[in-house]
């Protein structure tokens, strides 16, 4: 079954190229050509579940080698905890609602995103760059990628080895390149769990539950993260032998790599969340011949920023609908921060449960738009996990209150909610009316937390 579908997956990727090359020739010659750009997405991969993120217990040499070429983000956040509307937000430089994509595509088709939206790959493509999507496709699954700006989708299944990713470098390895890698290794299965990989596997007695998940260090909880480390160790591999063809075929120094997480933790509070365990994301980027090696940046970052920053490279002009900006003046030590703060949404996940939020380098404003709660998500079946829903101080399954004001350096688990302190009452406001000067601005459709519109 495999062969058969590799043998699809190939024929569309040929028939894609022969289009491509009737209409907009490749540029020619490797001196002095556009860099290739390779952007890794990794599905569900915490803020910090990086050895270079400082996590102790989970093995990624390979990305944190990448990370040690180039350039770390350390405060990086995605638009949306939520896989949908996080790719949308990668792939278009723009927040989730302004592309339509409110949840997720598969569970709610009416928010896949348009076609007419403009996108990476798009972008890409008509300047002549030879684009495929690996793995996931999560953005408008009843709709072809080919509208979307990919020649071709390959490993449709998930990428399981680097054979193909491989195989598409060493046929264009004289023509400018875009891949889109899209991993799910650090998802949970359909039933909810993680396998152990054999060939990375983790001792559950060998390492802790991280702290600021805000949930216990159970023997139980170790076990499952022990499987979800061996899954983000499985993938890391993959990605090394990838960065090995490049360097085997001439290719590294010409290509950006870029790689960002679509949202935190699959564990309770975090992913579907709008606080930092969820909406926290590493983000790299490596172009050896574009970028000093060892970089490591605290400003804020914003998943919106990668678009422009990949077509910065490229030396293409960003669609005027992009809303974020690019990171390779930050990256280079020649501009500062870009971001006073950073905007983060949640409509549907799989449920109603709207948040907005504006968060600076030290505090965070949550709007919940409704009292629902976020749930348990695919954690809902585990007893480890409804009992953590009893514990003092666990929200995922209690009430949301309207308004929610953290001050991060003083708490960083964001569990003190200042909304109520008059003390805070001018700071709140402030924060309340760029939160609310942002949704204008992005056309967002849902109303404030009066029932009114904002625009």
């Amino acid at each position: 079954m495999a062969a058969n579908r590799t043998s699809f997956d190939r024929r569309q990727f040929l028939a894609g190229s022969a289009a491509l090359a009737a209409g907009a020739p490749f540029i020619a010659g490797v001196a002095g050509r556009r860099p290739n750009v390779i952007l890794i997405t990794a599905d569900d991969l915490g803020w910090k579940e990086l050895g270079v993120m400082g996590n102790p217990d989970v093995k990624t040499p390979n990305l944190d080698r990448l990370a040690g070429e180039g350039a770390l983000f350390t405060h990086n956040f995605v638009c949306s905890a939520s896989c949908s509307p996080s790719r949308a937000s990668i792939m278009t430089g723009q927040t989730p609602h302004s592309v339509g994509v409110l949840g997720l595509t598969h569970r709610h088709p009416q928010y896949q995103m348009s076609a007419r939206v403009p996108t990476l790959a798009r972008s890409l493509l008509r300047r002549g760059y030879a684009t495929a999507l690996f793995g996931k496709w999560h953005v408008a699954p009843f709709k072809p990628v080919q509208a979307f700006g990919y020649q071709a989708r390959i490993d449709a299944a998930g990428i399981k080895g680097p054979e193909h990713v491989n195989d598409f470098i060493r046929r264009h390895r004289s023509q400018p390149f875009f891949m889109e890698l899209n991993f799910m290794q650090p998802h949970r299965r359909g039933d909810g769990s993680f396998s152990q990989n054999p060939d990375f596997p983790v001792d559950p007695e060998s390492i802790h539950v991280p702290d600021y998940w805000r949930i216990p260090d159970w023997p139980e909880i170790r076990k499952d993260v022990a499987g979800y480390y061996s899954q983000i160790s499985a993938m890391d591999h993959i990605i090394g032998r990838i960065v090995e063809r490049l360097d085997a075929e001439g290719l590294a120094e010409n290509t950006l790599i870029a790689f960002i997480s679509d949202n935190g933790a699959p564990y309770p509070g975090c992913k579907t969340t709008c606080y930092d365990p969820g909406i926290g994301s590493p983000l790299i980027l490596r172009w050896p011949g574009g970028l000093p090696a060892g970089r490591r940046i605290d400003d804020l970052t914003s998943s919106i920023d990668l678009m422009p920053t990949c077509l910065d490279a490229a030396g293409v002009a960003s669609p005027k609908t992009v809303q974020g900006v690019s990171l390779l003046g930050l990256a280079r030590g020649e501009s500062g921060p870009v971001h006073e703060e950073i905007f983060s949404e949640i409509t549907y996940h799989v449920i109603y449960t709207p948040m907005r939020s504006v968060r600076t380098r030290r505090y965070k404003f949550i709007e919940n738009l409704t009292a629902d709660p976020t749930m348990l998500d695919q954690n809902t079946r585990f007893d480890w996990a409804q009992r953590v829903a009893k514990l003092p101080g666990q929200t995922c399954c209690a009430p949301r209150p309207p308004e929610e004001l953290f001050d991060i350096e003083s708490d960083p688990r964001e569990e003190k909610n200042l909304a109520a302190d008059p003390a805070v009452a001018e700071l709140k406001a402030g924060l309340h009316d760029r939160l609310h000067q942002w949704r204008r601005d992005t056309h967002d459709p849902f109303p404030d937390l009066s029932g009114n519109p904002l625009f």
